[in-house]
């Protein structure tokens, strides 16, 4: 265990995220800044010591998975690689594999995967992250892999990494700009460089004036160097503008060790630094580099549709540029108080009123821009039959509906469960369908493919297993 990432902030080298500890009286108080690992003492206590002591080991040889025999890898979907949106409730998806009924998911902060933050496995292709992990200007890395029953169906998917950068949109140039934190300049551009970006070119004054307004006159590297010819100043993105806003007296090159650029704060005006100093970065994003946000079409329910399940399953089209979509809902056609949700997915299970008129539409977003919304819809929900499944022990777990149905169905239940597992038997005893799902208080299944007839639904959960029959009838 340590807290060599962040002073405080203990996990695990393998990536549990076991919450429990049994740290020995006053500790851990990281005696003179320097202890940042865990060791027990002779009383079980635990106590926080530094890297150069020795002590025997206590090594955990976990149950593993048996190795991968083939080549294929899951492909990762959302958010895009190096995407710096990661903000709340930021959500990881990937594609399902046919044959893997769990996924691992590793996220770390550095790209070996030298101590994962998180290490866990789920039955579901898709993860949101927990906010205590996110910091900004932190950059993170992510993959995943398939696994069945005690077998790696896949190897590691590529890595993709994910920072939560704040950008502003300038109204002077339509580019974006950010800070970093206190670095030198070289680490203020590597940094920016890992996202796409560079340190900010200044092109007029009226981008000096907007910059010292929207950063509150602040003291920043910029792009501009001499690094390659003593004099011959270029901006590091390779821009050609010949503005400049130098202060009285610079560049002046002092004690010949000055080649970049940083703003002053006093009047925003310019001089000649030493690189290694520590100061904030001012970054920008071109907007030549933000893909275009396309229009996404509609699928499900149709428009003016009339026979609609009040468990609404909304479904669109995929696009190109793989953001994240808005979708709204609303009684009123004007979208008064809609309801808004935000998913990287073209699906989204909805509970709505019954016999209820609604208006949705859809749009593309990313932590850039937004696109513009799809064409709107309409449909109308109404009353299927209803079969309520009871817990023996008293109450309702969830109701299905419709039931009979023609293939696709819904089941709701009254409270959430961790997990789920979804059977359909036949009354011959063959399992025809099997799915899980977590985190879960509503869930469709689609039996379109099942043969007509009646069948027993077998809801598998943390509390128990709960049944009923249900017909399907095309």
């Amino acid at each position: 265990m340590t807290d060599k990432v962040k002073e405080g902030d203990w996990r695990w080298f393998s990536g549990e995220q076991s919450k429990y500890f049994n740290w020995g009286n006053a500790q851990p108080d990281n005696f003179n800044n320097n202890e940042h690992y865990a060791c027990i003492r002779v009383d079980g206590g635990w106590n926080d010591v530094n890297d150069g002591q020795l002590y025997r080991s206590i090594l955990e040889i976990p149950l593993y998975l048996q190795p991968s025999t083939t080549s294929k890898k899951v492909a990762l979907l959302s958010p895009m690689d190096s995407s710096t949106c990661f903000y709340q409730n930021t959500q990881l998806v990937w594609e399902t594999d046919a044959e893997a009924n769990k996924y691992t998911l590793q996220i770390a902060l550095d790209k070996q995967f030298t101590a994962p933050l998180i290490t866990t496995t789920l039955s579901t292709n898709s993860y949101v992250v927990p906010d205590s992990i996110r910091t900004e200007f932190a950059r993170y890395f992510w993959r995943v892999r398939g696994t069945k029953d005690t077998t790696y169906l896949t190897e590691w998917s590529d890595t993709r990494s994910i920072s939560n950068t704040k950008w502003v949109k300038s109204n002077i140039n339509n580019n974006y700009y950010a800070t970093t934190p206190e670095m030198n300049w070289n680490q203020a551009q590597n940094y920016a460089k890992s996202i796409g970006a560079n340190l900010a070119t200044i092109r007029s004054t009226r981008e000096v004036q907007w910059i010292d307004t929207t950063f509150n006159n602040g003291n920043f590297w910029i792009g501009f160097n001499d690094k390659k010819q003593e004099g011959k100043w270029e901006w590091v993105s390779g821009d050609t503008s010949s503005f400049t806003n130098w202060s009285n007296g610079q560049p002046d090159n002092w004690a010949t060790i000055e080649h970049v650029a940083e703003i002053w704060s006093n009047g925003q005006r310019w001089n000649d630094a030493d690189e290694t100093a520590r100061k904030v970065g001012l970054i920008e994003l071109p907007s030549s580099a933000i893909q275009a946000l396309e229009s996404t079409s509609l699928f499900e329910p149709q428009k003016n549709a009339t026979e609609v399940v009040p468990m609404v399953n909304f479904r669109w089209s995929k696009t190109n540029s793989n953001p994240m979509f808005e979708l709204q809902y609303s009684t009123s056609p004007q979208f008064t108080n809609p309801v808004s949700i935000i998913t990287p997915l073209t699906e989204k299970m909805v509970p709505c009123e019954l016999n209820t008129t609604y208006h949705w539409k859809v749009r593309t977003i990313n932590c850039f821009d937004v696109g513009t919304w799809s064409e709107t819809f309409n449909f109308t929900t109404r009353q299927f039959p209803v079969s309520v499944i009871e817990n023996p022990k008293g109450g309702i777990v969830a109701e299905l509906y419709p039931n009979p149905t023609s293939g696709e169905f819904a089941v709701q239940f009254a409270k959430p469960f961790e997990t789920v597992t979804v059977k359909l038997v036949s009354l011959q005893g063959v399992e025809v369908y099997k799915q899980s799902f977590a985190n879960v208080v509503s869930l469709p299944v689609d039996a379109k493919k099942i043969a007509n007839g009646t069948y027993t639904l077998v809801l598998q959960t943390e509390e128990g297993t709960f049944t009923t029959q249900i017909v399907i009838l095309k």
